[in-house]
């Protein structure tokens, strides 16, 4: 037993022994340090704004700092306009090619922007900084959050522009009678016209009588004319019956038969036939009546060329005749050129017609 219990001590010591040089062989050899060095400091750990000191530092392009932006978000108000600061010198230093660089700095941009620092940080920029990709998103936010002091704001700055009347309107117009108290209490002159313009051509998809109304704010002219006849084209091709009724409304006689015209205009994909009607029944100015015609024909010949043929040929030799002739016969060629042959040979102009044909 005694024989025993001393081999197993044997045993024990030497499987001790070949770990500890199996340990010693693996461990790679240590660096020898200076005396009254420890082997690790807090202050040696690295940091992520370390630098090799046997390195020289990348050089800075002029109007960066070396001050680390990114690596910890700015704790203050104050920071985040630091770094907006230095990051648009820096954008609008490389938007002149570096497309890479730009895209990524205004998404460190939009990074630093927040509903509780949208109005402060709108209101720092200058005008042109405003009209950056930056500047209308910080004013959406502002709208987003503070619409009632952030479209007042917007609008007693000097220089403003049509996409920053966009995002007002957009951001006002959940409730139409909004929009126009605000723009009730503008002065009349740019900002105001671009509100309510904008206004009203983003609400006809949903609400064309409400955009119609707000257009109707407008200053008269030929602006206001233009928003109406966008606005009714849109509206002919939504509810035909409804926009016409509005459209018999109208008491301006330059307006109604412009209004007729875009509706002819609107429908001649649909009812080329009921277009052409309305057209020689409600539109007597003749450079209107001449274009319109035109346009009501374009779409019609492909859909019925011997119905338009027909209308065509009732033309009067003045006005559009010349150019309906050969807007017909071009078209009609391609499609059936027995046809629009035998129509051109009835044609008292036929002559001239086949000659520019030859030509």
């Amino acid at each position: 037993m005694k024989t025993f219990g001393h081999g197993l001590w044997v045993g024990l010591a030497a499987v001790v022994a070949v770990g500890v040089v199996l340990f010693w062989i693996a461990e790679p050899p240590r660096e020898t340090l200076p005396p009254g060095r420890s082997a690790l400091r807090p202050a040696d750990v690295a940091r992520p704004d370390a630098k090799p000191a046997d390195l020289a530092p990348t050089p800075l392009a002029a109007g960066e700092s070396d001050r680390p932006t990114d690596a910890f978000p700015p704790r203050s108000l104050e920071e985040t306009k630091a770094a907006v600061r230095e990051k648009m010198i820096a954008w609008a230093k490389r938007k002149t090619g570096d497309d890479e660089t730009e895209h990524r700095l205004m998404q460190e941009l939009l990074a630093l922007l927040t509903d509780d620092n949208a109005a402060e940080l709108t209101q720092a920029l200058d005008a042109e900084q405003r009209g950056t990709p930056f500047g209308l998103a910080a004013l959406e936010r502002w709208l987003s959050v503070d619409p009632a002091k952030a479209a007042p704001w917007m609008a007693a700055q000097s220089e403003t522009t049509e996409t920053q009347a966009l995002i007002v309107a957009r951001a006002l117009m959940k409730d139409p009678d909004e929009v126009r108290t605000y723009c009730d209490g503008l002065p009349d002159g740019d900002w105001k016209q671009n509100v309510l313009k904008h206004a009203s051509l983003e609400l006809v998809g949903s609400n064309p009588t409400g955009a119609i109304a707000i257009a109707q704010s407008l200053s008269a002219g030929a602006a206001r004319k233009d928003v109406l006849e966008t606005l009714a084209y849109a509206w002919i091709t939504q509810d035909p019956r409804a926009a016409l009724d509005w459209i018999s409304q109208v008491k301006d006689p330059a307006l109604h038969e412009g209004l007729y015209a875009v509706g002819a205009k609107a429908i001649a994909s649909t009812d080329p036939d009921l277009a052409a009607g309305w057209l020689v029944t409600a539109v007597k100015s003749e450079a209107l009546l001449n274009d319109t015609a035109l346009s009501v024909i374009e779409s019609w010949v492909a859909k019925d060329p011997a119905k338009v043929a027909k209308w065509v040929a009732l033309f009067p030799p003045q006005g559009p005749r010349e150019a309906a002739v050969n807007l017909v016969v071009d078209r009609w060629l391609q499609s059936d050129p027995t046809a629009a042959n035998a129509w051109l040979l009835t044609l008292p102009e036929r002559d001239q017609v086949l000659a520019r044909l030859k030509a």
